[in-house]
């Protein structure tokens, strides 16, 4: 080798980064209630807190919202509770106090998610409340306009025809119906 050729060394390959919205993507064709859940709360969570976090949201904003938009049933049977019902019966049947305490520590960990969605950049928030009308909808064969879609997530970008929430929709294959 020669000393006066001096060729800088070849950096070793960059790896791809795992970024959050990469992690999204992957789970949207594998596990659309974890990539619900991810959007939601940052992570993927147990299914005791999944179904919890499900039941809250059914329960709190999306249950009257889906009634009223597109006519989806009030009373879904898929919303959660009987999940959590069966698993709190089961522990207090088997005298298996770590199971409620399992339960409650799940309630702790959505509580404290749900506190930190109104505090969501705007298109993460979206991103998380379309993921689960996208589970409702799918579930229920339905497809929403965008219009009714804009409404329900407080979107107040009509005037240029919704191009973030669009671009959301069409990166997570939302259900939208056309007109």
């Amino acid at each position: 080798m020669n000393k006066k050729s001096k060729t800088p060394p070849t950096p070793p390959p960059s790896k791809p980064r795992n970024t959050p919205l990469k992690k999204l993507r992957a789970l949207l064709e594998a596990d659309i209630e974890q990539a619900t859940n991810l959007a939601s709360f940052g992570r993927e969570l147990s299914e005791t807190e999944s179904q919890i976090a499900f039941y809250r949201v059914w329960k709190q904003s999306l249950r009257a919202k889906l009634a009223r938009e597109i006519g989806v049933p009030v009373e879904n049977t898929s919303n959660g509770r009987g999940f959590i019902e069966d698993k709190f019966f089961r522990a207090i049947e088997t005298g298996d106090a770590s199971e409620i305490h399992a339960i409650a520590d799940a309630l702790t960990v959505v509580k404290a998610c749900e506190e930190t969605l109104p505090k969501l950049p705007r298109a993460k928030k979206w991103r998380t409340q379309l993921l689960m009308l996208k589970r409702i909808l799918d579930f229920y064969g339905k497809k929403m306009p965008i219009k009714k879609l804009a409404k329900a997530v407080g979107s107040d970008e009509h005037e240029n025809g919704h191009p973030t929430l669009r671009a959301i929709c069409e990166e997570i294959h939302f259900p939208l119906q056309c007109k």
